[in-house]
């Protein structure tokens, strides 16, 4: 004969109420009501729905389709195939159609000891040359070639100076480490334009007393050196005429010559001036010319200092002959400091 029941069943009977608490069969437990039980069930089916709900929330998803298209072609560009370390070059990516999936598209590069892609710029490692490409499992791009070179890391400067002359130029050179950098053009920079002007590439004119900040860039704008300059104002202390006395026919013309002490004296420039001009006239280079039979004195004159030296001039009828000092017709000059007066065409005799 059968076990008794418990409550009218059977042990092996377990109500809702016995699977939810998990009470034993042999334990004695109220039987739950019905309307108890449809609440439960209600509960865990919400639970459930809630639990679907939040995992489409937190992006747990069916992965196994992707909705966006298939790639159809991959170009990939630069704008110079020379790569270094410092400043790296940009890749330009044309994908067809532009709403393709990409995301498992990657960088192959065949010597990863010659370059380097991060976030899509290239970047040099060691000197050589490699091939560069973008591709899946499925497509790749076309391949370029890169050549990854250095690039200029510092220069000595050969003729750098702390001081400098008031009106003075001085042209800068250089040496490049290392030697067989692709970029070797140097930017210089004044923090004084007043003080001291950058007036070629290589090149700064002095303009007046104070001090400026020199710098050197490369040519990515990296500032490799520095210097400071102190422009000082320079006296003159001679003046040189290369003749004491000339004689000149009338109407002959005589090229004057006058050479300032020091040579990087700051203010050069000369006043010419003669003393009977209806003997003979002086232009502000210098050039002589007599008008009437006669002496009279030509001065060369610094106003820096106030320096005058004479020239004594004798004017004849007849011109003088033999001497390339002696000019008519087209002559050119060159109002330099210390600089002689070239001729474009000499007339030993004037006639």
């Amino acid at each position: 004969m059968s076990e008794k029941k418990i409550y009218g069943r059977d042990k092996s009977e377990k109500k809702l109420g016995e699977i939810i608490f998990g009470k034993d069969t042999k334990q004695e437990i109220k039987e739950i009501p019905k309307y108890i039980q449809i609440i439960l069930w209600i509960t865990i089916s919400l639970l459930l729905t809630l639990t679907l709900i939040v995992r489409g929330w937190t992006g747990i998803k069916d992965t196994t389709k992707i909705d966006s298209k298939k790639i159809e072609n991959i170009t990939i560009s630069m704008e110079t195939d020379k790569i270094n370390k410092e400043k790296g070059v940009g890749i330009k990516i044309e994908i067809e159609p532009k709403d393709a999936y990409v995301d498992d598209l990657e960088w192959i590069i065949s010597n990863k000891d010659i370059a380097e892609i991060k976030n899509n710029i290239a970047y040099g490692k060691n000197l050589g040359k490699t091939t560069i490409k973008l591709s899946n499992k499925y497509i790749s791009s076309n391949e370029l070639t890169v050549t990854s070179v250095n690039i200029l890391e510092n220069i000595d400067i050969l003729n750098d100076i702390n001081e400098i002359s008031a009106r003075t130029n001085h042209t800068y050179k250089f040496k490049y480490y290392p030697d067989n950098a692709i970029n070797k053009e140097i930017t210089i920079e004044s923090s004084n334009p007043d003080i001291i002007e950058v007036t070629d590439k290589n090149t700064i004119l002095s303009k007046k007393q104070g001090s400026s900040k020199i710098s050197f860039k490369n040519s990515y704008g990296k500032t490799i050196k520095e210097s400071i300059i102190n422009v000082k104002w320079k006296r003159v202390t001679a003046i040189e005429l290369d003749e004491k006395t000339i004689t000149i026919g009338k109407g002959q013309k005589y090229i004057a010559y006058a050479k300032v002490t020091p040579d990087d004296a700051t203010y050069t420039d000369i006043t010419w001036k003669s003393e009977a001009q209806a003997v003979a006239t002086v232009d502000k280079y210098g050039i002589i010319k007599g008008e009437a039979v006669g002496a009279t004195e030509i001065t060369a004159k610094v106003n820096d200092e106030n320096i005058i030296k004479k020239l004594n001039v004798v004017v004849v009828d007849e011109k003088i002959s033999g001497k390339p000092k002696y000019i008519s017709g087209i002559y050119q000059i060159y109002s330099g400091p210390n600089q002689r007066y070239d001729t474009l065409r000499t007339y030993c005799n004037m006639g």
